[in-house]
């Protein structure tokens, strides 16, 4: 199975179990997405909890290894490096990226509940919705028409030839070019700080 076989496959395991709730069940379910690499189990419940959580050193400690043992096993050179976990660890990123971006369109489209309290007793609830991440959704799809800044390219219809010119001086106009000594004009003041005009 190739690697675009693989993220495809994992893709589809994710469609069917992100609705799933609680961690346990997910890092279970998200197992199934590395079983066909090359993998030992801490490998394997590390990547279930990265593409859960996307953080190496939280995904480490669901995972029960320490976050070191995650470098080594990506470090070239390492006797615990795993070119199959460097392989699995890529998707594991790009699966964390997608759970991201299934979170900021549920959060910045279907919005999410908050309490409302009066006098310290919860009275029902509210919906709250992100512009911010819907904004950020927005500009990853269409970064041309959602762009923070514009570049604006502007064409001279005019020459400026300055080497031209100065290639067509005589030796005698070079030598007094180079002469020319630029003073800045100093400013002098009578004794009650008046300026005067040198």
């Amino acid at each position: 199975m190739d690697i675009i076989e693989r993220k495809e496959k994992a893709k589809g395991i994710m469609g069917e179990k992100k609705r799933q709730i609680g961690s346990n069940a997910m890092l279970r379910s998200y197992s199934q997405i590395f079983e066909d690499f090359d993998l030992n189990v801490n490998q394997g419940k590390f990547l279930s909890a990265y593409v859960i959580d996307g953080r190496i050193k939280a995904s480490a400690e669901m995972a029960g290894i320490h976050p070191s043992t995650v470098y080594f096993w990506r470090k070239e050179g390492s006797k615990l490096y795993s070119e199959e976990f460097v392989k699995a660890f890529a998707i594991a990123q790009e699966l964390a990226v997608y759970l991201y971006e299934d979170a900021i369109t549920e959060r910045g489209v279907h919005g999410y509940k908050r309490g409302v309290w009066h006098q310290g007793i919860r009275v029902g609830e509210e919906t709250h919705y992100s512009d911010n991440l819907l904004m950020f959704k927005a500009k990853a799809a269409q970064p041309e028409k959602y762009r923070d800044y514009y570049e604006v390219k502007h064409t001279h219809s005019g020459t400026v030839d300055i080497v031209n010119r100065i290639a067509g001086l005589s030796d005698e106009e070079m030598r007094e070019l180079a002469e020319v000594k630029i003073k800045p004009k100093l400013k002098e003041y009578d004794e009650d700080g008046e300026v005067i005009d040198v």
